[in-house]
């Protein structure tokens, strides 16, 4: 539980330093495009990413913290700490988060736990301008599957929790209100990438003869679409998302009662020493659907 509530006050004060940066103006985003085409990078990101991981790092060894910005120097670490601006909304208490903890996870000492930290997802909207898109997400790995995930959105103050085997919630004025899965239709409403939006992708997403599909960026938004009956399947079947993109959208929709795997059906893999990179190069496929249901609309996508 004391691993929860430090999940908690890291995205807390990841959401606070990213809402500060883009407050304050533009050249205090200090902007920069990452090497291999891996997108923008701004110091909003890089503060997020060291406040969540002294956050947690109490609680679990440093090795095995996966975050997107990867290590950053110990001198630049505490120059960024040193700018992080005071948190100010209220949490869950431990207390609280407790009562929605099942058992077996309430003592995860010296168990095989990995956290997956996305400071910044949405990074491009938030340069943009976007309050919904951009959120702090991070996801907590028990043998190398997803239990649990917060998704931060700072300019909203709003925070959804998934455990998986307990539900999903959001958080308000610190107290946990479940979060109910709409159900499915028959009418498809997909939810897929914006800025990798493709011919190819588009003539695939086809097979799944959609109603309607959106556009949207960040993986944790569209989960959210997902959660919030805006579409009922996020689908992008390229490569191009990684570990930290996906752990924490898929724990919530999992506790709500979805799926998240890769767009061929099989759940991702989180374990580190088994993979040779951190994207997921079978893309993601998320829906509102149990086990089966999903299963079925995988397969029309091959």
């Amino acid at each position: 539980c004391r691993l929860l509530v430090s999940a908690f006050e890291g995205t807390a004060r990841a959401g606070a330093a990213i809402a500060s940066h883009r407050a304050a103006n533009d050249k205090s985003l200090h902007v920069h495009e990452k090497e291999d085409n891996k997108g923008p990078q701004t110091q909003a990101d890089l503060i997020s990413q060291v406040v969540m991981v002294d956050s947690l790092s109490s609680q679990v060894p440093l090795d095995c913290i996966v975050a997107e910005e990867g290590e950053i120097e110990n001198d630049e670490r505490c120059n960024l700490l040193a700018k992080a601006p005071a948190v100010c909304v209220s949490l869950p208490t431990e207390e609280e988060l407790q009562k929605v903890i099942p058992e077996e996870y309430r003592e995860l000492t010296d168990r095989n736990i990995t956290v997956f930290i996305d400071p910044l997802d949405g990074t491009k909207e938030f340069i943009k301008g976007s309050d919904t898109v951009p959120m702090a997400m991070l996801g907590i790995c028990l043998d190398h599957e997803p239990i649990a995930g917060i998704l931060y959105q700072p300019f909203l103050e709003k925070f959804t929790l998934g455990i998986v085997g307990s539900g999903c919630f959001q958080v308000k004025e610190g107290n946990l209100q479940p979060v109910s899965l709409p159900q499915s239709t028959e009418n498809i409403t997909i939810t897929t990438s914006n800025s990798h939006f493709t011919d190819t992708i588009k003539e695939r997403l086809q097979k799944l003869k959609p109603k309607q599909i959106i556009r949207e960026g960040g993986a944790g938004f569209k989960v959210l679409s997902l959660l919030e009956g805006r579409a009922s399947v996020y689908c992008y079947p390229s490569g191009g998302t990684s570990l930290w993109d996906s752990c924490a959208p898929e724990a919530c929709i999992i506790a709500a009662g979805g799926m998240l795997t890769d767009c061929l059906g099989n759940r991702i893999n989180y374990n580190m020493t088994e993979r040779h990179s951190t994207e997921n190069s079978e893309g993601i496929f998320a829906t509102r659907c149990e086990k089966e249901a999903h299963s079925v609309l995988v397969n029309k996508l091959q």
